[in-house]
């Protein structure tokens, strides 16, 4: 069985052709079904599924809320801490 494709694109009104002008616009996971998900799940009003980093250690936050879930049970840099961004996530996740 051939492994899926993950493509995830930045606008889910454009038609996706590979071929395309528009191809610019979206991110190929490739097989890397762990990768298309953390970007899959970014999002601002919530934090849950979504990775954080202070740039050593990367946390899977299981909670609404990263605040609510870091207090107690977590040893990071708290002035690096933030949601990692897309090309963090493509760097931690690459094959």
């Amino acid at each position: 069985m051939i492994p899926p494709n993950y493509v995830i694109a930045d606008s889910f009104d454009i038609p996706f052709d590979k071929h395309s002008c528009l191809c610019g616009k979206f991110i190929d996971c490739g097989t890397n079904e762990e990768l298309f998900l953390a970007i899959a799940a970014l999002r601002d009003d919530a934090d849950k599924y979504q990775w954080f980093t202070d740039g050593d250690k990367w946390i899977l936050c299981p909670e609404i809320k990263f605040s609510t879930y870091w207090v107690n049970d977590i040893d990071v840099n708290l002035d690096a801490i933030h949601k990692a961004t897309v090309n963090e996530l493509i760097e931690h996740f690459k094959v």
